[in-house]
């Protein structure tokens, strides 16, 4: 179970990286030598490709430790794609989503050039779902099964 623990922070902070190199784009243009504002650039981009590929490893590794877990509901957990409001943060992180969803599309419907705002919502988007997704899912919810009927201290 503490694997499954590790392994589900690692695949939290991939998609923290990937985040952060969506939400540095804008500031790309403030480098005024366009030498580094090139490499800086493939930084960025290798930092959110990175950090794809980093997430989906970690999520394998996951599923393959989720189920060394002996389950003792008959009930199947679907992927956190496809739940919604299944858990109390997976709530918050749906509802999130929503909004800045919600947010994404009336700047594009309102045509707002902000490249500061598209960038930014886009990335609290892409964060805020990730998140749903995580929290929705079946691993984080054989986390939290688990912790309640063990407690805090076997994880």
């Amino acid at each position: 179970m503490k694997k499954l623990n590790l392994f589900f922070w690692c695949a939290v902070s991939c998609v923290l990286a990937e985040t952060s190199a969506l939400f540095s784009i804008q500031f790309l243009n403030l480098v005024k030598n366009e030498n580094i504002r090139g490499i800086l650039s493939y930084a960025v981009a290798a930092c959110f490709w990175l950090g794809i590929i980093s997430e989906i490893i970690f999520l394998c590794i996951m599923n393959g430790q989720s189920k060394k877990i002996p389950d003792n509901t008959d009930r199947k957990f679907p992927i956190g794609i496809i739940s919604f409001f299944k858990t109390t943060e997976g709530k918050i992180f749906d509802i999130l989503s929503i909004i800045f969803l919600i947010l994404v599309v009336m700047i594009i419907f309102m045509k707002i050039s902000s490249r500061l705002l598209i960038i930014s919502s886009l990335s609290a988007f892409f964060l805020s779902f990730q998140l749903r997704c995580f929290c929705n899912g079946r691993n984080y919810r054989k986390l939290k099964e688990y912790r309640n009927k063990k407690g805090e201290e076997n994880i």
